[in-house]
């Protein structure tokens, strides 16, 4: 090959970089200071919002869910799902 044709190979290899001007998020980026707790807390329902204040308390899903007024049958499901959910956690 040609020291042209292996110019042009080395070109095409080149991966773009991300540069600081993208406006898309990264995937787990944080969110702006200005989002609080509180307003995020607020565009949950109540009950999605009692757990989340019972799991800060203690880390125990089901125990937290049970406290929120989940029934004891499917308290281990709903904090599963709860906690999958990115509004909530």
């Amino acid at each position: 090959m040609t020291r042209q044709a292996l110019s042009v190979i080395k070109q095409k290899k080149k991966k773009k970089k991300r540069t600081s001007e993208s406006k898309e998020p990264i995937k787990g980026e944080l969110l702006p200071k200005e989002v609080s707790y509180d307003r995020l807390l607020a565009e949950l329902p109540k009950k999605q919002q009692r757990f989340v204040q019972q799991y800060l308390l203690d880390p125990n899903g089901k125990q937290a869910a049970i406290r929120a007024k989940y029934s004891e049958r499917s308290a281990e499901v709903q904090a599963s799902q709860l906690l999958r959910n990115p509004k909530v956690f």
